[in-house]
């Protein structure tokens, strides 16, 4: 028997038997037959050292052949060993606790755990096999397995074993510039991208408010420089950030310009720069919203762009331009192009214009054009001329119709404001020179001077609107300008409220509206001052003061209250013939006289023979002529009848 500190054997051991543990520490023969496997059993103990319970009485360390298992304890651990476990009759070794396998070793010497080490035990709670690339990554309660996700301007690469991250932005390209400064210089010639420069001396960089570099080509040091002052300027081209994906916000793609997109609601994928070129923005083109640049060459740009794509649209601000301006609408197209702003007081064109020519001339050379469109804007200028007029106006109204070349067609002006804010008695806020079938509506105000509309050549449009502040209104001049159409215009502060001195202005009708003259600025004349023109009517128009001037010719004017408020004719001159119920067989005509010539009442109709009646009524009588007292000689009569139709015979003297 052999004796340890730590375990005892009682009595001896047969070969083969089972050995028992009968109390801590203590082992003895079972009685029993065990496995063959078993020959004799050794137990030793070397103080604190390692013990081992084997099949051979050989104490420690193990040699031989035979199948060896050991346990030991340690001042540090206590351990279970196992010697050629080929020689375990192919059998696997398994440590048990709780009747659990917790480690196992192979017939072949491979060591498993039979379920993932738990994170309370040291382990990772997983079975998985990590991807390339792939990191542990704590989650509240274990560990997941998951790749790294790149943000924006990152790289991210997954290898077997590793991962490499990366920016990315490029690096930008630098170049530097070497200068050595002469005493007192301020002033140094350097090429670079405004915004993009930085400035050293003697190798200190500077603060960008310690100098001026706002041309591209001149740098300029608010203190000047030392002499041998060495200064570095470094041109730096920024970086570019790399593709940012669709779920932050962007396309996606290296050049979403070329990449078609299908917006919301549609079923086209367009490319983005095709969705942007629809509709031309006045701002795409450098213009300034500030008026703090003049953006005239913006604005140029931006024209041609829209009659190219058939819209323009110019967003609130105050653009600064230079005139005097033209443009030719029928350049490109000659039909249907639409330019439009954000309000008659939000987007505002101001020309400074010191010509005599229109501030902005809408023109088209071909000779004509077609159903343009323009709204909701502001053209404001201060000249002795037109600050927008519609066709050209070639000066020689005596060669008629060639004089304005340009015609304007089935246009629609809506929501259009024109200023004109000199003090020339040749202002003129909106000029019409060849002007048909169109749409006007417009607020144009010319500072108390001028002609707020003058209507040179237009026939068959419709106005509404305001036009007012000026010396005149409406101005009928120089060419023909019929069956026009005013609806409910408003025509105040001005001296006249409709002017006519054209021959050529025949058939205009006003509808209902204000004309209220007097604007302070010259002597209040009336509401129409008509020399010239035929039949120019005006129905139902709300007049603050005298109708019409004393001569005033070729109007019918309906709808002035009279003394016991029946509706009237006010002051009429009538030159030609005017016809009253020409849709019956027999009607009359009111034809003028000329000098030494009577005006004629004239019937006449269907009928070979139309009598004229003048019929009073009730009990009144027929007034014709003076009345002289005195018996004179018959020397004839007229032939009348009564109103009984009894032919009678008046004598005459």
């Amino acid at each position: 028997m052999s004796t340890s500190p730590f375990i005892q054997q009682v009595g001896s051991v047969t070969p083969g038997h089972v050995v028992t543990w009968v109390a801590p520490g203590i082992v003895q023969d079972a009685g029993s037959s065990a496995s063959s496997y078993i020959s004799s059993l050794g137990v030793y103990g070397l103080g604190g050292l390692p013990f081992a319970i084997t099949n051979s009485p050989t104490p420690p360390p193990f040699t031989g052949t035979l199948s060896q298992i050991g346990m030991g304890i340690s001042a540090t651990e206590g351990y279970v060993a196992v010697n050629s476990p080929n020689n375990l009759n192919g059998l696997p070794f398994a440590v048990k606790i709780n009747g659990v396998d917790v480690l196992i070793l192979s017939a072949t010497g491979a060591l498993t755990l039979p379920t993932p080490l738990p994170v309370s035990s040291g382990g990772t709670g997983l079975s998985a096999t990590p991807g390339a690339g792939q990191l542990l990554i704590g989650n509240g309660t274990g560990y997941t397995l998951a790749n790294l996700t790149a943000g924006a301007g990152i790289n991210i690469t997954n290898g077997a074993g590793s991962v490499t991250i990366s920016s990315a932005t490029s690096s930008g390209a630098y170049s530097r510039q070497t200068i050595t400064a002469s005493a007192g210089q301020t002033t140094f010639s350097v090429a670079y991208p405004v915004g993009y420069l930085q400035v050293y001396i003697n190798g200190v960089l500077i603060n960008p408010g310690d100098y001026v570099a706002s041309t591209g080509t001149t740098v300029v040091l608010n203190v000047a420089a030392s002499a041998g002052d060495i200064l570095d300027f470094v041109e730096y081209t920024p970086g570019v950030i790399g593709i940012l994906p669709q779920a932050n916000g962007g396309t996606g793609v290296s050049n979403a310009s070329l990449t078609p997109i299908t917006a919301t609601g549609s079923t086209t994928a367009r490319t983005l720069a095709s969705w942007t070129g629809d509709v031309a923005n006045l701002l795409a083109f450098g213009a300034d919203p500030t008026g703090s640049t003049d953006s005239t060459s913006a604005f140029n740009a931006f024209i041609a762009r829209a009659l190219v794509s058939g819209a323009g649209f110019m967003p609130a601000g105050t653009y600064v331009l230079t005139g005097p301006l033209t443009v030719d609408l029928s350049a490109v197209r000659q039909k249907g192009a639409q330019i439009y702003g954000a309000g008659g007081q939000s987007t505002v064109l101001f020309i400074a214009n010191s010509s005599t020519s229109p501030a902005l001339t809408l023109e088209a050379t071909s000779g004509a054009s077609f159903y343009f469109e323009f709204c909701d804007f502001n053209v404001s200028s201060s000249c002795a001329a037109p600050t927008l007029a519609i066709g050209r106006n070639l000066g020689a109204p005596s060669n008629g119709a060639s004089n304005y070349p340009d015609a304007a067609n089935g246009w629609k002006i809506d929501g259009v404001t024109v200023n004109n804010a000199s003090t020339s008695t040749s202002a003129i806020g909106l000029s019409l020179n060849g002007v048909y079938n169109c749409d006007i509506r417009a607020t144009v105000n010319c500072a108390g001077y001028g002609d707020s509309l003058r209507v040179n050549y237009a026939s068959f449009n419709t106005f509404r609107g305001s036009f007012s502040d000026a010396n005149n209104a409406i101005h009928f001049s120089e060419y023909y300008s019929f069956g026009n159409v005013f609806e409910a215009v408003d025509l105040e502060v001005v001296n006249t409220c409709v002017l006519i001195d054209s021959s050529n202005a025949n058939r205009n009708t006003f509808i209902g509206g204000q004309f209220v003259y007097t604007n302070g600025t010259g002597p209040a004349v009336a509401a129409i001052n008509a020399t010239a023109g035929a039949q120019n009517r005006f129905i139902g128009c709300n007049f603050g003061g005298p109708t019409v001037t004393s001569g005033a010719t070729g109007l019918i004017v309906y709808g002035t209250t009279g003394a016991v408020g029946q509706e009237q004719f006010g002051s009429l001159a009538i030159t030609g013939p005017s016809y009253f119920g020409s849709s019956s067989a027999n009607a009359i005509s009111l034809v003028g006289g000329a000098t030494s010539n009577a005006p004629q009442i004239v019937a006449y109709g269907t009928d070979a023979n139309v009598d004229l009646r003048l019929s009073p009524q009730g009990s009144g009588s027929l007034w014709i002529g003076a009345y002289a007292s005195g018996a004179p000689t018959a020397t004839g009569y007229i032939t009348v009848k009564d109103s009984t139709g009894t032919v009678r015979k008046l004598l005459c003297a």
